[in-house]
């Protein structure tokens, strides 16, 4: 029994590669790839109004949904705010989840040594607090 333990261990261990988070970057495209296709625009018409890396307070990255139950751990991932035809729209994305459309905003979230992009440029923030 003990070395059918010791080979589940083992085969778990080398199963999982290591993946790479995507950038700040690839994940603003991901979402304005997004909003384009859902509202039958370009690319190019849409605004990115902020983007932002976070840690959520848990697994919903943000936006829960009723009756889902959560994992209670801190989850890095990104705020992000595009602007197209004069509506804002919100996507936020977790550790190895593609930008999704929001709809629901919740809590504050706090980010400490985090980046932050807007339409004039990237720069870190020591503290930044989100309301």
């Amino acid at each position: 029994m003990r070395d059918w333990i010791v080979f589940l261990v083992f085969v778990g261990m080398t199963v999982l590669p290591a993946v790479a988070a995507p950038s700040l970057d690839e994940l603003i495209l991901e979402a304005k790839e997004d909003l384009a296709h859902r509202l039958a625009m370009p690319v190019d018409e849409i605004e990115l109004v902020d983007a932002l890396e976070t840690v959520w307070p848990d697994s919903s990255a943000g936006c829960p949904r009723a009756r889902v139950a959560y994992l209670q751990v801190f989850t890095e991932g990104a705020r992000i705010t595009l602007r197209a035809a004069k509506v804002s729209y919100r996507y936020h994305s977790a550790r190895g989840r593609k930008p999704f459309l929001c709809e629901r905003l919740t809590w504050p979230v706090h980010v400490h040594g985090r980046r932050a992009c807007s339409r004039t440029g990237c720069r870190t923030h020591a503290s930044i607090v989100d309301n």
